[in-house]
């Protein structure tokens, strides 16, 4: 069995999860409860992405050896590769109490609170792991990407160059420093960086979509739109709450007086235009400039499958959306304008039911987005009451429905 243990060892040294996991296999045939060896094995098919498979081998693993600070960090692996953070967060706290010194916890730990936008926490939990290696690459790397959320750019600089000083040939410290110079304004800049990093690494997702935000943001109106973002993410969510809601009762406040004051419309009525186009672009404007990628060779090169298919079935929508509506306006049809309508309404939930993070939250969108064209059309054809179905359904999406089908 320690042969076995010794060669298991080695090949997860050299990322050879497949093959580790096939000696794993051939321990277990001889002692299918032990400890180590599901211990390995849920850690070897998470990190061949397998974690539904993962999780069995690493349940029993904990109920055998419950005071082994292993087991609860590959515990941990497998609920972050079943998208469940909050109890990750458990089991890596317990891996943490048994041994606090092993710096991969703290990595993991701070890994989990940064997908969760917890960036202070983030930057916390990687520290403690510093402390124990100053070396580490998972907590220098999310020690970075975390206080570059925060707008701390001279920080980064400064993490970057030590961290490719330490290992020259590190995508993801390129990918960083990219993503700082996009948070500075600099796209042209930021993209060498993403290129080199995925150079390096050509699976670093990480790097993947700053080269996509980089393209996009060398138009000047999404650069703006971007700089909103990236104000708004460095915030806590209640902030970020806070601030949407108030710009619409802003909106509100001025729309009323404007009504009461019509001497006031010819300087309301543009803000009020301008919101509207700030609020559908806040929606939107990632996605449509995704559009635009698909006529840059790099762009369409760097979009997956999912991208492009999404990025196709948005531009037609809005394509034909927009061609209903001029028709309906110059040949004074009003079922064209209607249809034209009813196609940019539904771009919403769309790009909603498209960044969907989970199947709930794809089927509830797609069913939103169904049941608006569905009782749209029929209120067009048949009903016209049944529009005003339809407008409603989009009212509840927008406030209410669309936030559990885009959260993460």
């Amino acid at each position: 069995m320690e042969a076995v243990m010794r060669r298991v060892e080695l090949l997860l040294d050299q990322r050879r999860f497949s093959e580790a996991r096939g000696m794993v296999m051939q321990g277990l045939a001889q002692a299918p409860e032990d400890a180590v060896l599901n211990a390995f094995l849920g850690y070897c098919l998470r990190m061949e992405s397998r974690a539904k498979e993962a999780l069995a081998p690493a349940q029993l693993a904990v109920s055998r050896e419950p005071e082994w600070p292993f087991v609860h960090y590959v515990m941990a692996l497998v609920y972050e590769g079943l998208d469940k953070p909050a109890k990750a967060l458990e089991s890596i706290d317990v891996a943490i109490a048994l041994d606090p010194h092993d710096a991969s916890y703290h990595g993991l730990k701070s890994a989990i609170l940064f997908q969760r936008k917890k960036w202070h926490q983030a930057i916390e939990a990687a520290e403690q792991g510093l402390q124990s290696d100053p070396e580490h690459g998972q907590c220098r790397s999310i020690l970075t990407a975390a206080k570059n959320q925060l707008g701390q750019h001279a920080e980064v600089a400064h993490l970057v160059d030590e961290t490719l000083r330490l290992d020259p040939e590190d995508g993801f410290a390129f990918a960083n420093k990219g993503w700082s110079y996009l948070r500075q304004g600099d796209p042209r800049e930021a993209i060498l960086h993403f290129k080199e990093a995925l150079r390096l690494e050509p699976e670093l997702e990480w790097a993947r979509l700053g080269a996509l935000e980089a393209l996009k943001a060398r138009n000047v109106f999404y650069r703006g739109l971007l700089a909103f973002f990236f104000k708004m993410g460095a915030l806590p969510s209640g902030a970020q709450f806070g601030i949407m809601i108030g710009l619409f009762l802003l909106y509100r406040f001025a729309r009323s007086v404007g009504e009461n004051n019509p001497q006031l419309q010819p300087f309301i009525t543009p803000l009020l235009i301008g919101y509207l186009v700030f609020a559908y672009a806040t929606w939107l404007g990632a996605s449509l400039a995704n559009c635009a990628l698909l006529f840059h060779p790099f762009g369409r090169m760097a979009m997956t499958r999912k991208e492009k298919r999404d990025a196709y079935v948005l531009g037609a929508t809005v394509l034909v959306g927009l061609t209903g509506v001029f028709s309906g306006l110059y040949s004074d049809r009003g079922v064209f304008l209607a249809l034209g309508v009813l196609l940019l309404l539904s771009t919403l939930p769309l790009v909603g039911t498209q960044n969907a993070n989970t199947q709930k939250g794809f089927r509830l969108g797609l069913g939103m987005t169904a049941a608006i064209l569905i009782f749209g059309l029929l209120g067009i054809f048949v009903a016209p009451h049944l529009f005003g179905v339809a407008m409603l359904l989009w009212l509840a999406y927008v406030w209410v429905i669309g936030q559990y089908v885009t959260r993460n």
